[in-house]
């Protein structure tokens, strides 16, 4: 194929046929696009980590695992999560900018496009698991005192610091190694896909999945899932 275009190139170039005459054009067959399946957890495996999250030695993790599972927001943005983010009384939380780990700290960034800033409505079940940490927060800020790094961070340490990026990244690697037995090992960024896929297989609306991960357009979102 490629050798028969060159050669009716070559004609063309050396004005033997006519451009249009080239019977080539348009027939390079480009190489079809295979979708790659999402890695995703099913319906009965997102309940079960949400049970096992729940369980965990680590109340950090029952944090992380809720809030990865049940809002599909991205490392970064759960990273970046702050406490004025989160509105208890609309119940929703505001996505506005996401960490990134810098040499020495990290920067806050905002989404690339219009449609990274939004707000999620969340269950009550987050709801509830936001109020105990936000609480344990305060317990905190009075019990470290003038040590406590009051950065303001939903996801963080007991001395109030953020966790970084890695941080949360460990956090789930020894959560999922804890429980090798139990649940198959997926990407922290498989917790987002199982998010969405767990919505459109219970029938939420295309737009509210596609608003809610932050997709600029609902065909994205559904040529992912």
């Amino acid at each position: 194929m490629m050798l028969l275009r060159t050669i009716f190139d070559i004609a063309v170039q050396e004005k033997i046929i006519q451009r249009e005459a080239n019977p080539m054009l348009n027939k390079i067959n480009k190489p079809k696009q295979i979708k790659k399946p999402v890695e995703a957890y099913t319906l009965e495996e997102f309940n079960l980590i949400l049970k096992l999250a729940d369980e965990d030695i680590n109340p950090t993790i029952k944090l992380i695992m809720n809030l990865a599972l049940l809002t599909g927001i991205r490392r970064g943005e759960l990273g970046g999560l702050m406490w004025k983010d989160v509105n208890f009384d609309e119940g929703y939380i505001y996505i506005h900018q996401a960490k990134v780990d810098e040499v020495g700290g990290y920067v806050l960034k905002e989404p690339k496009t219009q449609a990274g800033i939004r707000k999620i409505y969340v269950p009550q079940r987050l709801l509830t698991v936001l109020k105990e940490a936000e609480h344990q927060y305060k317990l905190n800020k009075l019990k470290y005192g003038k040590d406590f790094k009051d950065e303001g961070f939903v996801v963080s340490k007991p001395n109030g610091e953020g966790y970084s990026l890695f941080g949360i990244s460990n956090n789930y690697q020894r959560f999922m190694s804890r429980h090798t037995d139990e649940i198959r090992y997926l990407k922290f960024h498989g917790l987002r896909h199982t998010y969405a896929s767990v919505l459109i297989e219970n029938g939420e609306n295309p737009k509210t999945v596609q608003h809610n991960l932050g997709h600029a357009d609902v065909a994205l979102t559904l040529q992912i899932y």
